[in-house]
């Protein structure tokens, strides 16, 4: 796919879908306290730095000037890199299914097998998996401004019942205390995010620096709103006991005597985002493991010449 101004304002909805991923779903974690949101915060500072950090090794590994080398050292070492990014990006698939398919058969379709609902959702990974990079672009367009309307109404409508002195902080953390509440953060949304340059690269042939910045920057902020309906809601230590916590904030949300349950919009926020990580992740697998075979061909084929 060709680089240019059409696709930024794709790629930066693709980042956010992709930040958002399975993290909306489960954040924060069950040792959440008063601390959760700064660990976030500062865990978003370490995204930005890292990802800028890994901007100048995809284009090189991953880019049309991509490094070509015959010697075998050299060779063996990018395959391990290619090996390492595969099953990082299997890891963050299966994570990310697994995730969306147990909160679909504990709070959308407790009553139906989940037998049944891994293999729908399955199939849909696999049909988009399948399209051309172009549809999954536009498809995820949409699905970003729908979810970022959605995230935003969900965050204004239950303003009103937010308490913010579960956020208040009375004392500076340590090192220690700061450091476990950042690294659930680390996990989940950080390491997956160093991911987004290597597919800006694989499908736009360049890192897409602008639309990194502010897929990233809006992706955290939006996480960061969905984190926070929570635990100014019900509080850091309740938050952090529920499996869901974002969808337990949404589903409190009443709209007049019509609209008593609002929270089956914010399905489609689960959906798309996940939906977003598998595919992402899945191209770049893909992508790897090709790469790998030509690296391998292409020493072969040199072997036989010399």
């Amino acid at each position: 796919m060709k680089s240019n101004k059409v696709f930024f304002t794709h790629a930066s909805a693709v980042s956010v879908l992709f930040i958002l991923g399975n993290a909306v779903i489960s954040a924060p974690r069950n040792d959440a306290d008063e601390f959760t949101f700064l660990g976030y915060l500062t865990a978003l500072f370490f995204a930005f730095l890292l990802y800028f950090a890994v901007l100048p090794l995809a284009e090189r590994l991953f880019g049309e000037k991509a490094v070509t080398c015959k010697r075998i050292p050299l060779q063996v070492l990018i395959c391990l890199i290619y090996t390492a990014v595969a099953i990082l990006s299997l890891w963050l698939v299966a994570d990310s299914f697994l995730d969306f398919v147990n909160f679909v058969k504990d709070v959308i379709l407790p009553r139906s097998s989940i037998t049944l609902i891994i293999i729908v959702f399955t199939v849909v990974c696999l049909f988009f998996s399948s399209r051309r990079q172009e549809d999954i672009l536009k498809f995820f367009l949409i699905s970003f401004w729908l979810a970022l309307i959605l995230i935003v109404f969900f965050f204004l409508v239950t303003l009103p019942n937010f308490s913010l002195r579960n956020i208040f902080i009375f004392r500076l953390p340590d090192i220690k205390t700061l450091y476990n509440q950042t690294r659930p953060y680390i996990i989940n949304p950080v390491l997956p995010s160093l991911l987004l340059p290597v597919y800006n690269v694989l499908v736009f042939k360049k890192s897409r620096k602008g639309a990194a910045f502010s897929g990233l920057a809006i992706g955290g902020g939006l996480l960061g709103l969905c984190i926070l309906s929570g635990v100014l809601l019900f509080g850091t230590a309740f938050a952090g006991e529920l499996p869901y916590p974002y969808a337990a904030a949404v589903s409190t949300v009443t709209v007049g005597r019509l609209f008593t349950r609002m929270d089956g919009f914010s399905y489609f926020i689960y959906f798309a985002a996940a939906l977003c990580k598998i595919t992402v992740c899945l191209f770049i697998m893909y992508s790897c493991l090709k790469n790998i075979a030509g690296v391998l061909g292409g020493s072969i084929l040199q072997n036989k010449k010399d």
